[in-house]
């Protein structure tokens, strides 16, 4: 096993539709917790984490808090809702990104993993519509490239 370091870059908020519809934060997906909010005012976002990152004979696997999904379907979770004293609560707005760590170019893994350096997600937050992304999200909306 070998530590992944991962940085999101959520950009182009949507924070006019947040306004209207009181979403008021996203956050990254840790276990059973949201953590690293940020408030949807805000022009962008970056969240930073590190993933175990498992060399197999049939391809790289990775663990950790922040992994979720069962081998061969890993993903990172952004979440949209509000961030209080009690806790992460989902609101009508609000929803889930889905960033899926297994569409990533395994020489781009190797790449980081090997120069110790970080690999960088840069991802669109705003969909078609003018509403935050949802679900799974794939290119152009998301790039990954090495740091």
């Amino acid at each position: 096993m070998t530590d992944l370091s991962i940085r999101i870059l959520g950009r182009n908020m949507p924070s006019d539709w947040c306004r209207a519809h009181d979403v008021p934060h996203l956050g990254l997906s840790k276990a059973k917790e949201v953590v690293s909010v940020t408030p949807t005012t805000e022009p962008a976002a970056a969240f930073e984490l590190t993933v175990e990152a498992i060399r197999r004979t049939d391809g790289l696997d990775y663990r950790g808090p922040y992994v979720f999904g069962r081998k061969g379907e890993r993903f990172l979770y952004l979440n949209w809702g509000r961030d209080t004293d009690d806790g992460w609560t989902s609101v009508a707005g609000g929803g889930r990104i889905k960033l899926q760590l297994l569409t990533i170019e395994e020489p781009l893994v190797e790449s980081a993993l090997e120069g110790g350096r970080t690999l960088v997600a840069d991802l669109d937050l705003t969909g078609g519509r003018g509403g935050p992304v949802f679900a799974s999200v794939r290119a152009p909306a998301l790039t990954w490239r090495v740091d």
